[in-house]
């Protein structure tokens, strides 16, 4: 199973050394409700309560585990995955997808850090036969939660044909566009069938360029 994902919350270091103690506990109360209201949105989502923690100006940093998946079926294995090239990312897709409904379209993100290994996944929707809706919006909340430098999307096609759709297409544009926007970088999108895959940057590489988003949107 995929290690639990983390993001850390930070404290500025430019806080003033006079500030009354009890604005502090009401900042950090309204921190912890922030979270709790983020736990209900993720109802898959373990966090630590800070309001209970004694240390948390201490430190400054604290650590936010999110449970990016609770599927004990998951081969991915204790070691983290690193991702050099798309057979590498398929085998790991290999091991989620088996999970899933092979008869649903489902949207699946690997979670990285800046050397490639993978820390996590979510899944991000699941659908019909032919398609599944894709909100960039939760995508980009959830990388951000986990901590992510760069993702990689994937999605299977039922058909078993994985030959990419103009709107496969199209979705990795905007997603290489609004990751850009928020430095984290969409490293591929594949389509994924249990017996094959196709890599959309190996086979249109120009997808991925942000001077070619750039230019388009001018």
């Amino acid at each position: 199973m995929i290690p639990e994902a983390t993001s850390a919350v930070a404290h500025g270091a430019n806080s003033s050394a006079g500030q009354p103690a009890k604005d502090e506990e009401q900042g950090l109360i309204s921190i912890s409700q922030w979270l709790l209201d983020t736990k209900e949105n993720y109802g898959n989502t373990d966090m630590i309560d800070l309001t209970k923690t004694d240390t948390i100006y201490k430190r400054k940093l604290r650590t936010i585990s999110l449970k990016v998946n609770e599927s004990s079926e998951c081969t991915c294995g204790q070691n983290q995955p690193v991702i050099h090239a798309p057979e590498d990312a398929y085998e790991v897709l290999r091991s989620i997808f088996t999970t899933l409904d092979d008869h649903q379209e489902h949207m699946v993100m690997l979670v990285m850090n800046q050397a490639n290994k993978i820390t996590g996944y979510k899944i991000i929707s699941s659908g019909g036969q032919i398609s599944t809706v894709v909100d960039p919006k939760v995508v980009f909340r959830s990388a951000l939660l986990l901590g992510a430098r760069s993702i990689l999307l994937a999605h299977n096609h039922p058909s078993g044909d994985p030959t990419p759709s103009r709107e496969d297409l199209a979705l990795t544009v905007q997603m290489v566009a609004a990751g850009s926007l928020m430095d984290v970088t969409v490293q591929d999108h594949i389509i994924y069938t249990p017996s094959r895959f196709t890599s959309i940057r190996a086979l249109n590489e120009d997808v991925f360029s942000t001077s070619h988003f750039i230019s388009r949107s001018r």
